[in-house]
């Protein structure tokens, strides 16, 4: 996995985990990310948590069975970023603070 490409996420500091809140025009288009994202969800058997008001999804990427981060919560990672860029290709997502994946993370087996 490339996880340079992949925009800065919030390192949980009270669980192993990772978080992201992406802003979208409408709800039309937020729906339109979480659809595609539950798509990958599906396939991966690795669901997000998330909250979504109007234009707005919170989202926060942690595995259950290894309790705490995995492989599979970073290409779920880089993958919402992609969609999202996808939706807003004028506006990328690149947060002043947060981590780099491929820096930061000590992932579980």
């Amino acid at each position: 996995l490339n996880f340079k490409k992949t925009s800065k996420w919030i390192l949980d500091n009270q669980r192993p985990a990772i978080s992201k809140t992406f802003e979208f025009t409408d709800f039309q288009q937020a729906w339109n990310f979480m659809s595609r994202v539950a798509v990958q969800a599906e396939e991966l058997n690795h669901h997000p948590e998330w909250f979504n008001v109007y234009n707005v999804v919170e989202v926060t990427l942690t595995t259950h069975d290894v309790a705490g981060l995995s492989e599979l919560d970073v290409r779920m990672a880089q993958s919402m970023d992609e969609y999202a860029n996808e939706l807003l290709p004028t506006r990328r997502y690149t947060p002043e603070q947060g981590i780099r994946l491929n820096d930061d993370l000590n992932f579980k087996k």
